[in-house]
């Protein structure tokens, strides 16, 4: 069954080209071994390859170390121009179905290798490619002014 959330409209004269921005967001959550975040607000982001997250999160789901693993990628463009670092770990990722009802059972629980960044890029993560787009299939309806989600296999 497909959820529909609201397009976050950002407007901003200053802008080059287009004058708004749009900005698709959701509620999620991040699970390991007997660990879990609290709700944060991500960017899906069609452009970006993989599932991203502040490195500051893995603490919060017991992993002493983040930088501890196997999988290393270096990252250009996430948060600018100098590189940063992912590193990947395989977790449950926890989409919320409704922004009021936060809770386990109101949620799409997958697993997913996302990874944790060295630097900060001033938001707690984005949703990519490999880890949600691979697990959800995604509608954009800009004039009505939400977008869809749906697992792909249920």
């Amino acid at each position: 069954m497909a959820c529909r959330f609201p397009i976050t409209r950002i407007s901003n004269p200053s802008l080059p080209l287009t004058k708004i921005r749009f900005h698709f967001l959701l509620k999620a959550a991040l699970s390991y071994k007997s660990y879990q975040t609290p709700p944060l607000e991500v960017y899906v982001d069609t452009g970006s390859a993989w599932c991203l997250f502040d490195g500051q999160i893995a603490p919060r789901l017991g992993i002493k170390d983040y930088k501890d693993t196997k999988k290393v990628i270096p990252m250009r463009g996430v948060g600018g121009l100098e590189e940063n670092k992912a590193y990947f770990w395989e977790v449950t990722l926890i989409i919320f179905k409704d922004f009021k009802k936060l809770n386990l059972e109101n949620s799409w629980k997958v697993s997913a290798e996302v990874g944790f960044l060295e630097k900060s890029i001033g938001f707690p993560a984005l949703l990519g490619v490999y880890g949600f787009f691979d697990q959800f299939s995604f509608k954009v309806n800009v004039p009505e002014g939400y977008f869809e989600i749906e697992p792909l296999f249920e």
